[in-house]
């Protein structure tokens, strides 16, 4: 968030700095010097990202939960004759 608010100071500060009627000797180097912050800025925050980055790739943690495995449960199915229609039952 720093970054963001530097950059706006920086910004509103090069706005007026026409209408604040410095020499141009003194604009000159004001110039070179905002250029010069917004440049190392830059440049922090790509060093500042690239390590964020990093750091999330190489903080990945892969949680593994192990459960053992279920216990195999045999269902016995009730027997269902059918009777074939075909067949006759023995007569006594």
């Amino acid at each position: 968030m720093r970054y963001i608010n530097s950059v706006l100071g920086i910004g509103i500060f090069l706005i007026v700095l026409p209408a604040l009627g410095f020499p141009s000797a003194w604009k000159s180097f004001f110039l070179l010097a905002l250029g010069l912050w917004l440049l190392a800025m830059s440049f922090s925050m790509r060093s500042v990202r690239a390590t964020s980055v990093k750091h999330k790739r190489t903080s990945k943690k892969i949680h593994v939960v192990a459960t053992a495995p279920e216990p195999v449960v045999e269902i016995k199915q009730p027997e269902v004759f059918v009777s074939n229609s075909n067949e006759q039952s023995p007569t006594v």
